[in-house]
């Protein structure tokens, strides 16, 4: 299973990098490349899931009809989505418009716009990790990224950085306005061949064994697992 697979990698990896330091590590690179979430922000609510919870009550708390059982029909509606997508990753939009089958166009609007709302309001500085990256947006010998499968608008991620002390990077590519992955290992291909990278020159952080940390050293880019 995959959570099997993510256990061994992360087990041998500790073992790698047990004496590194990474800012010693980022010394040795002109390109650094972050993930965001749980490497820059954490949710408040630490589960992801636990957004939908939230904006079931707070749509209930406004509304006169009530809607329930919220959760589950957004991440079906995400399941879903990417059962029949032929892009390699989904927007937020493509979601709601199977949320908008279910509750109506209206209320659809309506739910977008909580979730947008209250990932602003749950999202938070891993405050170690954004002073370094902030440290390297500042350095101008080195050109920093940030890397993010993510469904959410672009704008929505900025706006999250903004509030969260995350200074601009100098590119942010996220997968669902590139319409690649991490995941697949296509969204570092994309970053190195438009940023005119050579391999192993930059390095990517993040926390996840595969997309962060696999997919990046298959792809002529050199990692750090965040443990």
């Amino acid at each position: 299973s995959m959570r099997l697979i993510n256990k061994i990698i992360k087990m041998a990896v500790g073992c790698i990098q047990k004496n590194m330091s990474l800012d010693k590590l980022c010394a040795n690179y002109q390109y650094i490349s972050f993930d965001i979430f749980d490497t820059l922000i954490e949710r408040k609510c630490k589960e992801p899931s636990e957004i939908f919870s939230l904006i079931e009550q707070k749509y209930n708390r406004k509304a006169e009809v009530k809607i329930h059982n919220f959760k589950a029909q957004r991440i079906m509606a995400e399941i879903l989505s990417r059962k029949s997508s032929k892009n390699e990753e989904i927007s937020l939009n493509d979601i709601y418009l199977r949320i908008s089958d279910c509750y109506g166009d209206s209320i659809g609007k309506t739910l977008r716009q909580l979730e947008i709302q209250t990932e602003l309001e749950q999202c938070i500085a891993i405050t170690p990790m954004v002073m370094l990256y902030n440290q390297y947006v500042n350095d101008s010998s080195k050109k920093v990224f940030i890397t993010s499968d993510m469904y959410l608008p672009k704008d929505v991620i900025v706006d999250i950085l903004k509030r969260n002390g995350i200074k601009k990077p100098q590119c942010l590519y996220v997968s669902c306005k590139e319409q690649q992955t991490k995941r697949s290992g296509r969204l570092f291909r994309v970053l190195r061949n438009e940023n005119g990278i050579k391999k192993k020159a930059m390095l990517h952080i993040g926390d996840n064994p595969i997309s962060d940390y696999l997919m990046a050293k298959l792809n002529g880019v050199d990692s750090y697992l965040i443990m």
